[in-house]
C-alpha cells in the first residue's frame, strides 16, 4: 500500500474490524511516549459513531503494533485502536480495486 495514501473508511466499516474482544487495547502518542489504555469495546463503538474528525486504516507501522485502526479524535489527536489484522487487509484489498 502507498504509505501517502489514507483509507478513509466509515463508523459501520470501522466497527467490522475492531478486535474481538470486549476489552480492546488503544494508545496515543504524546511527545516522546506512547500512552495506552483499555476501552470497553461498546465505548469505542460510542466513540466510532459519534467522530466527525475522521476513521482511517493507520499506516504500516500501527498495523505492525496491531493498532491498525485510527479515530482522530480532533484535527490533531489520534487514537490509535486494536484491530483484526486479516480483517484489516482484506478491506484494504477492497478499497484499493
Amino acid at each position: 500500500m502507498d504509505s501517502e495514501k489514507k483509507l478513509r473508511i466509515t463508523p459501520e466499516q470501522a466497527k467490522t474490524l475492531l478486535a474481538d474482544s470486549e476489552r480492546i487495547h488503544t494508545f496515543r502518542s504524546l511527545t516522546g511516549i506512547l500512552l495506552g489504555c483499555d476501552w470497553d469495546k461498546s465505548s469505542i463503538v460510542e466513540e466510532l459513531e459519534r467522530n466527525t474528525f475522521g476513521i482511517e486504516i493507520g499506516g504500516e507501522q500501527c498495523k505492525r503494533m496491531g493498532h491498525g485502526l485510527v479515530i482522530w479524535t480532533s484535527h490533531n489527536d489520534p487514537l490509535f485502536v486494536e484491530a483484526d489484522k486479516d480483517r484489516i487487509k482484506e478491506m484494504e484489498d477492497q478499497l484499493l480495486k
